[in-house]
């Protein structure tokens, strides 16, 4: 499993979708996709009371990784995905026996921003924007993971699968 995270606007989708495309057998999973499969209900994921539909979103998102790769798929999954996921997240995967991948895509804040803008307008909570860039900045013990995502898509998935194939990103 592959998780490509990042703030909004670094890549993460153009990039996740251009290294499953190298890859032989695998799938691009975008937490977006599961995040707008909720309907009834809908709590915008920054404010604090979407804690469980949060969790319930990574934990769809993990599962449907899971079948794809008992099936023989490399994931990548896409999504902004804090290292406290990870640290979550790899233990089950070592209990799986799945090796677990992870890359933050990083680019300066108004690169982000422009991108985002570019892509779909105006940004649905433009206050949280800074706030998540800024929490995806300081990354302690998952800096070596950090990939700088200012190049064209195409460039930074060079980056990533040659990390990937690697294993420099392996959790």
């Amino acid at each position: 499993m592959l998780v490509i995270t990042g703030a909004s606007g670094v890549g993460k989708s153009s990039v996740s979708a251009a290294v499953a495309a190298t890859l032989e057998q695998s799938v691009h999973l975008r937490v977006d996709d599961f995040m707008f499969s909720v309907v009834g209900g809908w709590i915008d994921p920054w404010l604090p009371e979407a804690a469980q539909q949060n969790d319930a979103i990574g934990r769809a998102v993990v599962a449907a990784a899971m079948q794809f790769i008992a099936a023989g798929y490399t994931a990548v999954v896409d999504g902004t995905i804090f290292p406290d996921a990870i640290d979550e997240l790899a233990p089950a995967c070592r209990e799986q026996h799945v090796v677990l991948h992870y890359a933050v895509l990083h680019c300066p804040f108004a690169v982000a921003r422009e991108r985002a803008a570019n892509r779909d307008g105006a940004s649905r909570q433009p206050d949280s924007a800074a706030t998540l860039h800024a929490r995806l900045e300081d990354l302690a013990a998952y800096e070596r993971p950090a990939i700088d995502a200012s190049a064209p898509p195409d460039d930074v998935a060079m980056a990533v699968t040659t990390a990937f194939t690697s294993g420099a990103l392996k959790v």
